[in-house]
């Protein structure tokens, strides 16, 4: 009888309002947010390729998701781009070719470490591939990451810069990708 008693002065507006607000939120990270992450990164290397006389293709089926083919003479015929989305409060340590881990969380304040840390497995299809005469593969990190940094033995590591070729491939974050695009 006092459970129904509580229920006879519940407002159910406020359940509807909550369903609703978590229904819109869903809509909203699962369709309308890719596409405009999309669309702002398509937007930047269609810029990018135009002014640095490449053509931009759009890679379906492909361990990469972008190529940049040269239009005309230029130090690599072809740039394979791959994506990778992480939070901005991050760290993206390179341990190998082909294990990347990725630490985030928490606020980013020197001497706080991250409160959560998981590998990108995600590229390891486009990191394994074999990298031919002329061929450039990027790791494009959308949006930005506090450091990119890579071990280079067992107890020395290195923060990188735009041009440094690791292994076989370049890393780059979006923020930085126009007005360092020269530099890979």
């Amino acid at each position: 009888m006092k459970i129904l008693n509580v229920f006879e002065n519940f407002n159910f507006e406020y359940l509807v309002a909550g369903v609703i607000f978590a229904i819109l939120y869903m809509v909203w990270s699962v369709t309308i947010k890719p596409r405009m992450q999309k669309k702002e990164i398509k937007t930047l290397l269609s810029e990018v390729a135009s002014k640095n006389n490449y053509e931009l293709l759009e890679a379906e089926k492909e361990r990469y998701d972008y190529v940049f083919k040269a239009t005309s003479d230029q130090k690599y015929q072809k740039i394979l781009i791959k994506v990778v989305e992480v939070p901005k409060v991050s760290s993206i340590t390179v341990n190998s070719k082909n294990t990347w881990n990725l630490q985030y969380g928490g606020s980013g304040a020197p001497g706080k470490s991250f409160l959560y840390q998981r590998y990108l497995n995600e590229l390891i299809p486009f990191l394994k591939m074999e990298s031919e005469e002329g061929v450039l593969k990027v790791v494009l990190v959308y949006k930005s990451t506090m450091k990119i940094q890579r071990y280079l033995n067992e107890s020395d590591i290195a923060i990188l810069k735009y041009s440094d070729l690791v292994y076989d491939y370049k890393i780059i974050t979006f923020t930085d990708f126009n007005s360092h695009f020269t530099d890979l």
